[in-house]
């Protein structure tokens, strides 16, 4: 298991996109790129806030 948080972080940007107003095919498309963004590096243990 890996613990990046990558679906917490999905799931999370998805919501808040669409509690702002944004369209859904918006709201995933933010929060596809979010995701990504926590698994840029192996694990939860890099990066600037390890």
């Amino acid at each position: 298991m890996d613990s990046t948080g990558a679906g917490d972080c999905l799931a999370g940007t998805f919501l808040a996109g669409l509690v702002a107003g944004a369209d859904p095919r918006a709201a995933a498309e933010q929060a596809v790129r979010a995701a990504a963004e926590t698994v840029r590096a192996y694990g939860a243990t890099a990066g600037p806030l390890a």
